[in-house]
C-alpha cells in the first residue's frame, strides 16, 4: 500500500511538471515569434494550473508551513515590543503587514531589529494627554485586510487589544500590487525542479508589464473585496470599544519604480480611494501616510526597495500618527 501511495505521489509530480514544461515552452516560443496574445494565454493557463494541477497534499503542507512561520514571527515581535513598554498605559494597537515589522535587511530574527520599527518608535513618545504609548503590534508579513479581519474575527486576544485603545489599521501594500503569482502559485513553483521553476520566472520577468495588463485584478485581495473587508474590520473594532480607529493609506512607490508597472498610480489610487471612502463612511480617521511621506521626501524616508520605511520614515510615521490623534478625526498631519 505504501509503495502504491509513493508511486501515486511521484506520478502526480511528473504530470504537474509535464504540464508546466509544456505551457512555459509554448509561452516562450510564441512570444519570440511576436504572437504575444497566444503567449500570454499559455502563461495564464500555466499560472492557473500551478494550484489546480499541483499535488494537493504537498502544496497544502508547504502553505501551512509558511503560514506557521509567519504567525511565529508575528507573535515574537509582539512579545518583544511588549517587553519594551510594559509600564506604559496608553494603548495603541497596530494591525499591519511587513511595513510594521523589522525589515528583512535587519535580520528579523535578531532582537535588536525590533527597535527599527514604528511600533518601537511609538513607545518612546507620549500621547497628547502626556501618557506614554503602549504599542501592541499585530504585524504579519504578507498580511492584508483579509488577514486583519480573520485575526479579529477568530482571536479574542487581538479583539481584546482594541478595547480602550487607539487602533491603527495599516495594510494595503500587499493587496494593492498586481501579482504575477499569488501566494499559493508562488509556493507551487517550489514543488518543481529549480531549472523548470527558473524558466517560468524568466518569462514572468521578461513580460511583466504584459502580464499585468492581461489581468489587472490578479491581487491578493481584489478592490471590491478590499473595500468590503475594510468596513467589516471597522465594525469589529468598533464593537470592541476603542478610543479611536484610524486607517492608513498606502505609500505610492517613488517614480523610478514606475517604469515596469503600467498605470501604477491608478493601481494604488483605487485602493487608497477605497480606504478613504471607507474611513469617511465608518467615521474613522484617515492617516494619509502616503501624502506625508511624499511631502517629506521619499528618498529620505523609504528604503532602497521603494516600499519599506527607513529610520527617518519610521520616526516620521510615529510622530505624525500621534499628531493625528492630537488633532482629531479628519486631520491628516
Amino acid at each position: 500500500m505504501l509503495s502504491r501511495l509513493i508511486g501515486l505521489k511521484a506520478r502526480d509530480r511528473q504530470e504537474f511538471a509535464g504540464f508546466v514544461q509544456d505551457r512555459i515552452e509554448s509561452a516562450h516560443q510564441l512570444a519570440q515569434t511576436d504572437r504575444m496574445d497566444e503567449a500570454l494565454a499559455a502563461f495564464l493557463d500555466l499560472r492557473k494550473g500551478l494550484t489546480t494541477r499541483a499535488p494537493k497534499a504537498a502544496l497544502k503542507a508547504r502553505v501551512a508551513g509558511v503560514h506557521a512561520a509567519l504567525d511565529r514571527e508575528m507573535a515574537s515581535f509582539r512579545q518583544g515590543i511588549a517587553a519594551r513598554n510594559a509600564n506604559a498605559t496608553a494603548a495603541i494597537t497596530i494591525f499591519s503587514d511587513s511595513l510594521g515589522l523589522p525589515s528583512t535587511e535587519d535580520k528579523t530574527k535578531t532582537d535588536a531589529a525590533f527597535d527599527k520599527t514604528y511600533a518601537y518608535a511609538l513607545t518612546n513618545l507620549a500621547l497628547p494627554d502626556g501618557r506614554k504609548a503602549n504599542a501592541r503590534p499585530w504585524c504579519r508579513r504578507y498580511g492584508t485586510i483579509e488577514t486583519v479581519h480573520q485575526l479579529l474575527a477568530s482571536d479574542p486576544k487581538a479583539l481584546g487589544d482594541c478595547r480602550d485603545a487607539h487602533v491603527l489599521v495599516h495594510v494595503g501594500l500587499n493587496e494593492t500590487a498586481v501579482r504575477i503569482f499569488l501566494e499559493d502559485q508562488r509556493l507551487a513553483l517550489a514543488l518543481l525542479d529549480d531549472a523548470l521553476s527558473a524558466r517560468v520566472v524568466e518569462f514572468a520577468r521578461i513580460y511583466r508589464s504584459e502580464i499585468i495588463r492581461a489581468d489587472w485584478n490578479h491581487t491578493y485581495v481584489p478592490p471590491e473585496r478590499h473595500r468590503a473587508l475594510l468596513a467589516k474590520t471597522a465594525a469589529l473594532v468598533r464593537a470592541a470599544g476603542p478610543a479611536s480607529i484610524s486607517f492608513a493609506t498606502i505609500i505610492v512607490p517613488p517614480m523610478p519604480f514606475w517604469a515596469r508597472t503600467p498605470a501604477i498610480s491608478w493601481i494604488y489610487g483605487r485602493y487608497n480611494a477605497a480606504i478613504m471612502a471607507c474611513a469617511v463612511a465608518e467615521g474613522c480617521s484617515i492617516f494619509e501616510i502616503d501624502r506625508i511621506m511624499w511631502s517629506h521626501g521619499l528618498s529620505r524616508n523609504l528604503r532602497k526597495d521603494g516600499m519599506h520605511l527607513a529610520m527617518p520614515g519610521i520616526e516620521l510615521f510615529a510622530q505624525k500618527y500621534l499628531a493625528l490623534l492630537a488633532d482629531g478625526t479628519w486631520k491628516t498631519g
